[in-house]
């Protein structure tokens, strides 16, 4: 639960830090997004970058290591949480509203978790979420070591 949180704080939103140093101060992304796919047994944790044609994918994955061990060692503030809870519980209302978005989403949490009804667990459980949390679970799964990076070059690239 603590992923979703911190995916607002850092990435998924438009005040998200990595957000802000790369797509809008050093103009290095167009876009970004980043997305957990929990499991009962385990998940991915996964970050796309866009890189503006002819950008230095180098240094935007160098400044998203930089933000990514800032949030690591200094952690979040109350407010980036809260506003990562806030969003979380907006989208959960959201999906909530429509009968094809519950069935999805029961499937997806029976598919993930094993059990439907954690679905309904989601709105209580994200409330809970600190920024303790957060710069936990960033401490204990987003380190360099393990991870895999993917650079997608366009064909005439000269790299």
């Amino acid at each position: 639960i603590a992923f979703r949180v911190l995916n607002e704080v850092m990435f998924n939103s438009e005040s998200a830090r990595v957000r802000r140093v790369l797509v809008d101060d050093e103009e290095l992304a167009t876009d970004l997004g980043a997305w957990y796919s929990g499991f009962k047994l385990g998940g991915t944790f996964e970050i796309q970058l866009n890189v503006v044609p002819g950008g230095d994918w180098r240094k935007a994955v160098d400044l998203l290591d930089r933000e990514v061990e800032r949030l690591i060692s200094d952690g979040c503030t109350d407010r980036e949480a809260a506003m990562g809870v806030n969003k979380n519980e907006m989208a959960f209302l959201r999906t909530s509203m429509m009968a094809s978005s519950r069935a999805r989403n029961f499937g997806h949490f029976e598919v993930t978790t094993g059990d439907f009804r954690d679905f309904y667990a989601l709105a209580d459980n994200v409330k809970k979420v600190t920024a303790g949390d957060v710069q936990t679970i960033a401490g204990r799964y987003l380190k360099r070591q393990g991870r895999t990076v993917v650079v997608a070059l366009p064909r005439d690239s000269q790299e």
